[in-house]
């Protein structure tokens, strides 16, 4: 019962998130194209993807229809927590890695997006804060970025306990992924208090932009390379024969 209620529980976290991801990426471009604002947007519009990523994981997984596998050693599998480990089908184990590689991509698209739009506006000859269109300015930046902290940070908080309970490396990048947008949202707040102070500082926007970014880009290479290892390995010694080893968390 603990398996099935696992296996729902983080597909319909993945539901939800891709309808609240959809929504924060749109309430972000509509309240400003600074390089922030534009970083939080790109990150919540993929985001939505590596939760359809994490939707096609979990969908079907109910724990059942390891009992009918031949390679489930089932006294093992009725001992283990959730069901999550080496004693996952030879199709579970492939299903997992191919989803931390999905999760990669998404991380390198949204840090390179950003990197590119930040670096835009560094070069570029307007470098106005844009608090438009809202019909107070700041207020409308402010109220959609504390609310996207607080719901990103209770999503990556959900699914960072459902990836201690499963012991599942695809939930736990995409509590990463959902962090990284709770830190984008607050990172908004602070550089447009900042630039409505001081206008001159509005560099601190893109650059602080890119940091981040960089941190994706470099997290997901590590990822797909760590999870492309591991498919190797397991294909070269059979799935059933060998536990998932690598490790996702530095």
């Amino acid at each position: 019962m603990q398996i099935i209620m696992a296996y729902n529980f983080a597909l319909h976290i993945s539901l939800a998130s891709i309808a609240i991801d959809f929504v924060l990426a749109v309430a972000s471009l509509l309240t400003g194209t600074s390089s922030s604002n534009c970083a939080f947007a790109v990150d919540c519009a993929l985001d939505v993807f590596s939760s359809a990523i994490l939707v096609w994981r979990f969908y079907g997984e109910t724990g059942a229809k390891g009992y009918g596998d031949p390679n489930y050693d089932i006294d093992s599998y009725n001992n283990q927590r959730f069901g999550l480990s080496g004693n996952q089908s030879p199709a579970t184990q492939r299903k997992e890695l191919l989803a931390c590689c999905g999760l990669g991509v998404m991380f390198i698209l949204s840090g390179l997006i950003v990197v590119g739009k930040s670096g835009w506006d560094l070069v570029s000859a307007d470098q106005v804060i844009d608090l438009e269109p809202d019909m107070n300015g700041l207020p409308g930046i402010l109220h959609v970025t504390s609310v996207a902290f607080v719901i990103c940070g209770l999503l990556a908080l959900g699914k960072y306990i459902l990836y201690r309970h499963m012991n599942s490396k695809s939930m736990y990048l995409e509590s990463i992924n959902s962090w990284i947008s709770a830190v984008f949202a607050l990172l908004i707040v602070i550089t447009t208090m900042i630039i409505e102070y001081d206008n001159n500082l509005w560099i601190l926007d893109p650059i602080v932009s890119i940091v981040f970014s960089l941190f994706m880009i470099i997290y997901g290479i590590y990822n797909i390379r760590k999870s492309m290892k591991a498919l190797r390995d397991n294909d070269n010694c059979g799935f059933e024969k060998q536990k998932i080893e690598y490790i996702l968390i530095p």
